[in-house]
């Protein structure tokens, strides 16, 4: 009794015919494709031309001596053996020359395969060869941001930056993570510095300045986000920088220039921009929760949608500031100027306050359609001329009165003076 397993299977005569066809099938073709069996059909071919050439001639001449009838009928055995002859080395020859043709077809498709492995080879060796050194390249910048000379600290900065633009994708989000850290590292250092030697200096070091540059060049082209929080950037030039969903938080960034800086949905909780110039900045969706903006200057800023949770507007000007959404009803705005600034009917502000008498421009939901949208504004900075930061001193800011044009006071002296007649 033969008991079988599960699983298993029983190997019969028919499995083993299965596996014996392909041998045969693969001897069968060899032999077809030796010379063996191209000589033997041709002499096969050969001798089936003779014996038709026997019975055309036994047919069709039938004891007749005119013309090719007489010449075989004078010696017939010599046409057959030349028949013979001759029909194999024609097929012989034809069956050489498709060979050797079909061997150089053959040949030229080796070649070429081989070519193409060696071009992969050397591409991928080239690639690891390069890779290792961009790493190495990517090794000595991050040295380089380690030392004392500032230059050296340049060299490394601009090093990073062309290596991100070869290699954005390897390298592009690393190189800004490490630049941030660096700014935020260094410009706090800058300080400690400056209190034990007692000094005080208005200017940025040109090291992290060279950083925000390269980090401001670099924003636009990918969606890394640069944290600064809590950076000392007083006084730095971001102009038209791109530092689109930004964090800031906690960071100073007074009297500096952000002229036209794409700051969308950025986050700026509880830093310090007092003095700072935001002309024509971007600043859609941005979170300013305790943001200190004190005499900032914003005219033409895009501030749509933007989040003023207890931001300290004080004496800030925002003339023909874009406020289409805007949350403003726990901001400071006391001694603000805010002439020609468009709101809509989305826009909160604090209660109490009269946009009418601060001359502001209500825009409908139709016109508001009409006019250029906050992402048009992308290339805006790249259009205009740069000019040097908009300075407003605290005399020049408008107080608050019952009357409704809130002009600063130079400006009522011009408007005085132009409406007085001529002598």
């Amino acid at each position: 009794m033969v008991s079988s397993q599960p699983g298993c299977k029983m190997r019969t005569l028919n499995d083993q015919k299965d596996e014996e066809i392909p041998k045969w099938r693969e001897k069968l073709a060899e032999w077809r494709a030796s010379t063996e069996y191209k000589i033997g059909c041709s002499v096969i071919l050969g001798g089936l031309l003779s014996i038709i050439s026997i019975l055309l001639y036994t047919t069709l001449c039938g004891g007749s001596d005119t013309g090719l009838c007489g010449l075989v009928q004078e010696d017939p055995p010599w046409f057959l053996v030349t028949g013979l002859a001759l029909a194999p080395a024609t097929i012989l020859l034809w069956f050489w020359r498709d060979k050797h043709r079909r061997d150089d077809i053959m040949n030229a498709r080796a070649n070429i395969e081989n070519e193409k492995a060696n071009i992969e080879t050397a591409i991928a060796n080239n690639l690891i060869a390069d890779k290792g050194q961009v790493t190495e390249r990517f090794s000595r910048a991050i040295e380089h941001l380690g030392v004392v000379e500032i230059e050296v600290h340049l060299g490394g900065i601009y090093a990073l930056e062309k290596i991100a633009g070869d290699y954005p994708d390897d390298y592009m989000s690393t190189i800004i993570e490490t630049l941030s850290a660096f700014v935020r590292v260094r410009s706090n250092k800058r300080d400690e510095e400056q209190e034990q030697r007692n000094e005080s200096s208005q200017k940025p070091n040109v090291d992290v300045q060279a950083a925000l540059t390269v980090l401001g060049r670099m924003g636009k082209k990918t969606d890394t986000i640069v944290d600064l929080t809590g950076a000392n950037l007083k006084n730095v030039n971001l102009y038209e920088a791109h530092l689109e969903r930004g964090d800031l938080r906690w960071s100073h960034l007074e009297g500096a220039r952000l002229e036209g800086a794409h700051l969308e949905r950025a986050s700026f909780d509880k830093a310090h921009l007092e003095g700072a110039c935001l002309d024509r900045a971007h600043l859609e969706q941005a979170f300013l929760f305790e943001t200190h903006l004190e005499k900032a200057t914003l005219i033409e800023a895009h501030l749509e949608d933007a989040l003023f949770w207890k931001t300290h507007l004080e004496e800030a000007v925002l003339a023909k500031a874009h406020l289409e959404g805007a949350r403003l009803d726990k901001a400071h705005l006391e001694r603000s100027f805010l002439e020609g600034a468009r709101y809509n009917s989305g826009t909160v502000f604090p209660e109490g306050f009269d946009p009418e008498k601060a001359v502001m421009i209500f825009v409908d939901d139709e016109e508001e359609q009409a006019f250029e949208k906050p992402g048009d504004h992308t290339d805006r900075g790249l259009q205009e001329a740069p000019g040097p930061p908009v300075v407003v001193e605290e005399s020049e800011i408008g107080q608050p009165s019952d009357k409704p044009d809130m002009l600063p006071p130079q400006k009522k002296d011009e408007q005085s003076d132009q409406s007085e007649p001529l002598d």
